[in-house]
């Protein structure tokens, strides 16, 4: 694991990629407008920012979320188990705008609540209903609403902040089911686009559970996926990393193919965009490992 990397692909005013070639530790394009850079991450999986560009990374074999301080400092958040406000294999986290703390909680299939200073608050799908099976990705919106990709049982669920549930989806190939979802993202327009891994495309479905449209398929061509990981949504752009196929995918929001970016190492070998992530002013972050060490 410690010779994981990530690559970050900042894009500034614009929706769209142009990967240029960099020096190690990070570079401008002649441009100006694009910042690429590689560094060892160690154990860390997902990146997300806070909405104040506070940077925060899941680290699922350590069984915790860190904090990274602007001093450059880390603070632990969550410790191993499976009692209320422990992890094991954590996933993904989301901080929403007061500052509080979602983290996906995979091993214990459920979500952890914590607040601005890491202190539990409470939990989300676990046993009961709305029981989630080895969930892989999740969003939350504005008012509290969480969604999130419930991979073993096929399907996302919904949670309100009232605490009822509800089931979007079910299992299947056919046009409107989903085969292992993996991660999803909400547009702000009243749309969620579900990352199909199992069926290689996008669903997107209205928030009312209404099935709107898939693009993406199963191969090698320019708009085609293998085993679509991860998904990310700036603008009027898709931006989907398929680890599989070495390369993140753009499309725009109606599904229409944009541009295929091949994911790059430091050395300039073929790489594998495992997450993205998306900082609050734009910047589009890829995080890869070496080709054929991860996925």
């Amino acid at each position: 694991m410690d010779r994981r990397r990530f690559l970050t692909s900042c894009v500034a005013g614009s929706a769209s990629l142009a990967l240029a070639a960099c020096t190690k530790g990070g570079a401008f394009s002649a441009s100006g407008s694009i910042k690429i850079e590689f560094r060892m991450v160690g154990a860390a999986w997902h990146v997300q920012f806070a909405p104040d560009g506070t940077r925060y990374s899941v680290r699922p074999h350590e069984h915790r979320v860190v904090r990274h301080t602007a001093s450059g400092g880390e603070e632990a958040i969550g410790a191993f188990g499976t009692e209320p406000g422990q992890l094991n294999s954590p996933v993904d986290v989301h901080v929403s705008a007061d500052g509080q703390i979602y983290v996906l909680d995979r091993g214990n299939s459920r979500i952890l609540v914590f607040d601005r200073a890491g202190t539990f608050v409470r939990e989300i799908g676990g046993d009961g209903a709305g029981a989630l099976g080895l969930p892989a990705g999740f969003d939350v919106a504005a008012d509290g609403t969480i969604w999130v990709a419930d991979t073993r049982n096929h399907r996302v669920e919904v949670f309100a902040p009232d605490g009822t549930s509800r089931v979007i989806g079910e299992a299947g190939v056919g046009p409107t089911h989903l085969n292992a979802p993996r991660a999803l993202a909400l547009d702000g327009h009243g749309q969620v686009f579900v990352v199909d891994a199992g069926n290689a495309r996008i669903q997107v479905f209205a928030v009312d559970g209404r099935h709107l449209r898939s693009f993406g398929s199963y191969g090698r061509g320019s708009d085609q996926m293998i085993a679509p990981h991860a998904i990310a949504i700036h603008e009027r752009r898709v931006f989907v990393a398929d680890p599989v196929g070495e390369a993140v995918l753009e499309f725009d929001v109606e599904g229409t193919f944009v541009a295929r970016h091949p994911g790059k190492t430091s050395a300039g070998a073929p790489g594998q965009p495992m997450d993205l992530g998306l900082a609050p002013n734009g910047e589009l972050h890829i995080h890869a490992v070496p080709a054929h060490a991860g996925a």
